[in-house]
């Protein structure tokens, strides 16, 4: 019988079975990776959304607030008549999938930029598993990431 070119089927099911074990050591470490990279992002949208809010206040010279409610977030004017949301709700949970906690649903920055409604530090905690960040604002409106309250 000639010698054909290929593997044979001990040989296809030796590198199948190196396949899976390799990817199954391999896919916690995936998981762990985009559960922190989901936080990050989540983490920098939050910070930003502080930063602008501070910076519409501003701006415009007048109060502006940033507003939590459960994992959505977003950013309002305070004008004569209805508030205007210069910044649209961003559900967390529904784009990065992470929750956030904080002590306060709101930051409200006056035309100097400072927080007028917190007594101190404001924390905020964005979770996903086990991956965890937070931001801490001051009532001076200064933004410190991965703070130790």
């Amino acid at each position: 019988m000639p010698k054909r070119p290929g593997f044979t089927l001990v040989e296809l099911m030796i590198a199948v079975v190196l396949m899976g074990i390799i990817a199954a050591i391999g896919a916690p470490k995936l998981a762990s990776i985009r559960d922190k990279a989901s936080v990050r992002s989540a983490t920098q949208q939050v910070g930003a959304y502080v930063a602008t809010s501070r910076a519409a206040a501003i701006r415009r010279g007048m109060r502006a607030n940033f507003k939590t409610r459960g994992d959505t977030m977003w950013i309002e004017i305070q004008q004569p008549g209805a508030p205007e949301v210069i910044a649209p709700r961003i559900p967390l949970n529904a784009t990065f999938n992470v929750s956030m906690t904080s002590t306060t649903d709101s930051i409200v920055y006056d035309a100097r930029g400072f927080a007028v409604n917190l007594a101190g530090t404001q924390k905020f905690v964005v979770t996903r598993s086990s991956a965890s960040d937070s931001i801490c604002v001051t009532r001076l409106g200064m933004i410190s990431p991965k703070c130790q309250l």
